[in-house]
């Protein structure tokens, strides 16, 4: 059978490209010494006809993906790093979004029955505020640490914002020691060290209650890189 036999049968779905306009101005300044550096991104991206996918059954293969009339995001990235002492190494990073379906109905309509209208909701797994900080201090013999804390706000699971299907704030600590030669290096690594526990996808009982997904727990373990 040809593609529209299949879509007509409901055997195949099919949707239109996403297209988007993007804005962003960047802001690049290293100190006179080299020791501290900032980077920052200001953005902003229109879309028309996002793609959405959309949550049928409980199932969860039972997804399809539509078009979303206009959308919209804006916020900020900013990096900065520097040299506290020789061989020290520290710094964080911060961003900030801001989304919002601006014309939440379209294809969408004829999908879910009725239609739910998604303007002025956020997109899905979009957390509006992630950040981190690291430290690393590296010897003249080759010996390196390195700690890292990585947070994420909470967002929703679903483009229908249910106040059930919310992915939870986060905040994991990791680390990395190892030993850098000319052409390998080997690591130990712990993540997640205490042992966090979080939803990284909760959709919540509506519209499907089959699967949740939890954050990485704590992992420990080593590995040699060889370059050639």
């Amino acid at each position: 059978a040809d593609q529209a036999t299949l879509e007509a049968a409901g055997v195949v779905n099919s949707y239109d490209p996403e297209f988007t306009n993007n804005y962003e101005f960047a802001f690049r300044s290293q100190s006179d010494d080299g020791r501290l550096t900032i980077n920052s991104n200001l953005f902003y991206i229109d879309y028309t006809d996002q793609q959405v996918g959309v949550q049928l059954t409980s199932n969860p293969l039972d997804v399809l993906t539509v078009n979303i009339g206009e959308s919209e995001l804006f916020g900020f990235e900013v990096d900065v790093s520097y040299l506290a002492a020789d061989g020290l190494l520290i710094g964080g990073n911060l961003g900030f979004v801001e989304t919002e379906f601006t014309e939440g109905r379209g294809v969408l309509d004829d999908v879910v029955g009725g239609g739910r209208d998604l303007t002025g909701l956020e997109f899905a797994y979009a957390p509006k505020v992630t950040g981190g900080l690291f430290a690393r201090y590296e010897w003249e013999n080759g010996w390196f640490l390195n700690g890292r804390y990585r947070y994420s706000d909470e967002s929703f699971a679903l483009p229908e914002n249910f106040a059930n299907a919310v992915n939870e704030s986060f905040s994991v600590f990791d680390f990395l020691a190892g030993y850098q030669a000319d052409t390998w290096r080997a690591e130990l690594y712990l993540n997640n060290a205490l042992d966090d526990e979080y939803f990284t996808a909760n959709l919540g009982p509506q519209p499907s209650s089959a699967f949740n997904v939890v954050g990485q727990p704590r992992t420990f373990g080593g590995r040699v890189i060889m370059r050639f």
